[in-house]
């Protein structure tokens, strides 16, 4: 029995990453269906706006569920709301991860797509804007967090 609930952990471990995947297998369809800079550059930022978009509304979710749910002592009645926005931080988390996790393929594939060196260091400049985005999104979800006193939870 032990070792049926070890794999089955490990397979649920395995699906904590199956999102980052699709996104990999999207990028890296997409360069080698358009193979033009152009279309590929605006296929990333509906890529990232999408993602952008999604962090946006779960934030602003979490925002007004925490408020709702506030702090909850273990035992209680509302102790079911509490996990349930402790999974939505952790979803923000995971989210963001996404968000980060893509700026890697597109690093790479940006060397084999742009010919002159302005093109290419003007996409690797607004790769590092995501990334310092997303580590303010981060930032400003675990100030959240710990403020709605969720903050100790997982440490």
């Amino acid at each position: 029995m032990k070792r049926l609930a070890s794999l089955l952990l490990l397979f649920f471990a395995h699906l904590a990453f199956v999102p980052e995947a699709l996104i990999l297998i999207l990028i890296v369809g997409a360069y080698f269906y358009f193979r033009d800079p152009l279309p590929w550059l605006a296929f990333e930022g509906t890529v990232f706006a999408v993602l952008a978009l999604l962090f946006t509304l779960l934030a602003r979710h979490v925002d007004r569920r925490s408020l709702a749910v506030g702090v909850v002592t273990a035992g209680s009645p509302q102790e079911k709301d509490a996990d349930e926005v402790l999974r939505l931080f952790s979803l923000g988390e995971h989210l963001l991860f996404a968000i980060a996790s893509a700026t890697l393929p597109y690093f790479i594939l940006s060397f084999f797509i742009f010919d002159g060196r302005v093109a290419f260091w003007l996409h690797t400049a607004f790769l590092a804007a995501v990334l310092v985005g997303v580590h303010y999104a981060g930032r400003w979800l675990d100030r959240l967090q710990k403020r709605r006193g969720y903050g100790e939870y997982g440490l």
